[in-house]
């Protein structure tokens, strides 16, 4: 028998995203080889989207919208003979529904997302679809529309895992203890890679990754020191004689703070590319990686490379803390650098105590995915 496993929640063209849409087919395709066939929803407006799917025989589950009409009904009439020659799924023939927001219930996002989640998954637990929650960030629920739907979600899923102890305590301070509900660490941990990568300009690099919700998710005195902690440590990383290059890990908003900032240190080079995992083997050859996106954190990290963090939200000092460099996260509280914790994040003993701590992880990662195939093996083979 062959499964449809949809990958829900993969907003494209954020590349932690993307990468979690490559850890999860690389994962099914190793467990399952032909006996399962893998959607995921594309963004329309979004080519890239498609190239990724396409890059990695992901088929585009059949959506579409006018005027902010949701269309995609309209697939499930359609006979496989046709959507099957154009690389569609159909949303009535999915088996199983793995979601990998990343972050998507949560204060930090309203209600909206929730509340359409639960209506989703409400619809597909009464067709008897089952549903897992992989490894993401949850909370805060001080918000109780936020609260409401997130708990309803719990309750339809099968498996729900948080990805770190601030994001499951929330969850069960919201549901209760349950079961179904566990803690496993990021899955992008496992993507490797590319193998015989040249890229002999990246190596032994500083690479800054900046993030445009440093400056619209954070208070005013955060945001305003962002930008300019940013610039000071271009500057200090350069008077080490250390060479520096930005790396775009989102799409347009995070490009034109990429832009900004190059021309600011006197044209720094500037790295972007549509392949995430591209994206990972990149920062997996510089020295120390200054990153504001999760993602480009856990790439460097389940590497062995050093991560100096700011953050907007609990998911980064908990990141940090599960490798032992929680003292690498930048508060913001002004934009002076300190430079005694650059100078401590680029030894060579700060790598070897990351690489202890990424194996450990990387043992959790495999044990969520075992449990995940044996829920399935017993449900749906």
């Amino acid at each position: 028998m062959t499964m449809l496993i949809e990958v829900e929640g993969i907003g494209f063209p954020n590349k932690g995203a993307e990468l979690m849409l490559c850890a999860v087919e690389s994962q099914l395709r190793e467990q399952y080889r032909d006996d399962v066939q893998i959607c995921c929803r594309p963004w329309q407006g979004h080519k890239e989207s498609y190239r990724l799917l396409g890059n990695r025989n992901i088929l585009q589950l059949g959506y579409l919208t006018c005027k902010g009409i949701r269309l995609d009904g309209l697939f499930n009439w359609l006979p496989l003979r046709i959507t099957e020659t154009f690389g569609i799924a159909r949303a009535k023939d999915v088996d199983v529904v793995l979601d990998a927001s990343g972050l998507r219930y949560s204060d930090s996002w309203g209600p909206k997302a929730s509340r359409a989640a639960a209506v989703r998954y409400r619809k597909l637990k009464k067709k008897g679809k089952k549903i897992i929650i992989l490894p993401q960030a949850f909370g805060p629920f001080k918000n109780p529309e936020v609260g409401s739907a997130v708990r309803e979600i719990v309750e339809l899923s099968d498996l729900c895992f948080a990805r770190d102890e601030v994001s499951y305590r929330y969850l069960v301070e919201l549901c209760g203890e349950d079961v179904k509900i566990q803690q496993a660490p990021d899955f992008t941990n496992l993507v490797e890679p590319i193998s015989a990568f040249g890229g002999s300009e990246f190596y032994g690099k500083v690479i800054i990754v900046p993030n445009q919700r440093m400056i619209d998710k954070t208070d005013k005195s955060v945001a305003d020191n962002y930008f300019k902690y940013l610039l000071n440590l271009c500057t200090y990383l350069r008077e080490l004689g250390e060479d520096v290059i930005i790396l775009n890990h989102e799409g347009k908003s995070d490009h034109l703070i990429c832009m900004r900032l190059s021309k600011a240190c006197g044209n720094l080079p500037v790295v972007t590319h549509w392949d995430p995992v591209y994206i990972k083997t990149v920062i997996g050859c510089c020295k120390l990686l200054v990153s504001s996106r999760f993602h480009g954190c856990v790439s460097a990290l389940s590497q062995g490379v050093p991560v100096i963090a700011t953050s907007w939200s609990h998911k980064y000092e908990m990141l940090l803390k599960e490798y032992g460099v929680e003292d690498y996260l930048v508060h913001l509280s002004s934009d002076t650098v300190d430079a005694k914790m650059v100078q401590s994040a680029l030894q060579d003993s700060t790598s070897r105590q990351i690489v202890s701590e990424a194996g450990l992880l990387k043992l959790k990662s495999r044990d969520m995915w075992s449990d995940v195939f044996k829920f399935l093996s017993s449900q749906c083979l």
